[in-house]
């Protein structure tokens, strides 16, 4: 009891004191990635290359995105006593730990539209999010989130409010510190669209300095330690809702898959960088006339991206990870 005890108490006091690297989940608000566990903020920008959509038809998108992690609270309590420790009476002992966020994000999207029947529109996004993090020795970790989001143009704004949303709660499960696995479910509420989403992960050591994590079904990473200050990862993720075309009565979402190589960067006094290329496919927009009715889609070829984002780390949290907000 006293071995299995020593062990559960070590993975909690290093959960607490040393910020575990492992969570990523996603969407384009969608379930995607940010620095979501960690306070600090974060400006970025990102621009996806011209990509033909039919012989007469080309789409390319640039946008950029600021996010404010702030922690609210944070509390750490045991129930162990003295007359217990003095007797080595480890029975019924639990420790706990609690870290709430609040996240607030803007982003503009600038897609270009060249041959289509429509102007380019500046797309604005606004999104506050909540997101709660629980470790117990005895009830395990428990991440659970809830975000909402607004995405509109100069021709919808001021005709309705029209909020969307993305819920989820996850399990966390580790037996040692090279294999974590989680998982849970999700909800995504997007112009009248509800989709569930069940959420299945795991983050693996498979080598010194190499890590395989997944998230499914959005995202499968492996990253490389090269130091303590500079980091590779290979990046597959899935994007779904990522309005790029808005008025008061449809949309156009554009989805696509990312795969990527990400350079990330420890720099002086909490900042870091990370610069992401890799190519973009699996793409389309779909158009919605109304909510809950589509009306079109339009799949168009792969193109190559760029992205760049600076962070600023305002101090640790229970567990850290590189997500992405509604950009």
């Amino acid at each position: 009891m006293l071995k299995n005890y020593t062990l559960q108490a070590k993975l909690a006091l290093l959960i607490i004191t040393l910020s575990l690297s492992f969570f990523t989940a996603s969407s384009g608000q969608s379930f995607r990635f940010g620095y979501l566990f960690a306070p600090g903020a974060t400006i970025g920008g990102e621009y996806a290359m011209p990509a033909t959509v039919n012989d007469s038809l080309s789409f390319d998108l640039a946008r950029y995105r600021a996010q404010l992690t702030i922690p609210l609270k944070t509390k750490v309590k045991t129930d162990l006593n003295f007359d217990k420790l003095k007797k080595l009476d480890f029975s019924g002992v639990d420790l706990k730990a609690r870290q709430d966020f609040l996240m607030f994000n803007y982003g503009q999207r600038y897609p270009g539209f060249e041959g289509f029947a429509t102007d380019n529109q500046n797309i604005h996004t606004v999104s506050v999010g909540y997101t709660g993090i629980s470790a117990g020795l005895r009830k395990g970790i428990w991440i659970y989130s809830a975000n909402i989001y607004l995405a509109e143009s100069a021709e919808s704004f001021g005709t309705g409010f029209r909020p969307n949303a993305l819920l989820y709660g996850v399990r966390v499960r580790l037996n040692n510190l090279k294999f974590i696995y989680f998982y849970g479910a999700g909800a995504v509420y997007n112009f009248g669209q509800f989709l569930p989403v069940p959420i299945f992960g795991f983050t693996n050591k498979i080598g010194k300095n190499l890590r395989l994590t997944a998230i499914l079904p959005v995202q499968v990473s492996l990253s490389y330690k090269l130091s303590k200050t500079f980091k590779v990862e290979q990046i597959n993720t899935l994007s779904g809702f990522n309005p790029v075309y808005v008025t008061a009565a449809s949309q156009m979402n554009f989805r696509h898959v990312k795969s990527n190589i990400t350079f990330l960067m420890k720099l002086d006094k909490g900042f870091s960088a990370s610069l992401e290329g890799g190519y973009s496919w699996w793409r389309g927009l779909n158009v919605y006339d109304k909510p809950f009715h589509f009306q079109s889609d339009f799949d168009m070829k792969p193109a190559p991206y760029l992205s760049l984002n600076i962070n600023y780390n305002l101090g640790r949290g229970l567990l850290e990870s590189k997500l992405e907000g509604v950009d």
